[in-house]
């Protein structure tokens, strides 16, 4: 039994092969250089944080404390909303003073991030988050003072200045 012979296709030189390889090439070095100069998929975008001063007063009852105690030192609170939910691995308040920067709440996230937040009010407790190694309770805000606030959620970054009256 014989087999038909299949048609014969010719094959490509040498000079085309050689040329789409270059081609190839060339295409494959211009994606990186791509990737680096006009897409910001290697630095995140920064995390938005709008701070509002909310005319109220958050009250705080402890055992050893008057039930009418307040832990805002008579100025207003200040919650910060920001663009989306995030799992913050650190949040960071400072107040600049003559001698440098004064850290007045300093939180960290452990092993397991935050839990996702959209929403954080100065000196309460965010959830999955406890105080940085070193660190005391917050300190109460003083009115008309500039402080600073910053945000780590991973490789996002985000920081605003505030004051509070």
């Amino acid at each position: 039994m014989t087999f038909p012979q299949r048609a014969q296709r010719p094959v490509p030189s040498a000079p085309n092969i050689s040329r789409r390889r270059k081609l190839l090439w060339l295409f494959l070095g211009l994606i990186p250089f791509y990737v680096i100069f006009f897409t910001d998929w290697l630095s995140p975008t920064p995390i938005e944080i709008i701070p509002s001063v909310r005319a109220t007063r958050i009250i705080t009852r402890s055992r050893n404390a008057d039930p009418a105690a307040t832990s805002t030192n008579g100025v207003c609170p200040v919650v910060f909303s920001l663009d989306t939910r995030y799992r913050l691995s650190s949040v960071l308040v400072t107040e600049e003073t003559t001698n440098g920067r004064r850290i007045l709440w300093h939180l960290k996230g452990g092993l397991a991030r935050s839990f996702p937040s959209k929403i954080i009010v100065y000196g309460m407790s965010v959830p999955w988050m406890k105080p940085a190694p070193g660190s005391r309770d917050p300190e109460p805000l003083q009115a008309g003072v500039k402080y600073r606030l910053q945000l780590k959620a991973g490789r996002r970054t985000g920081e605003v200045t505030f004051s509070t009256r």
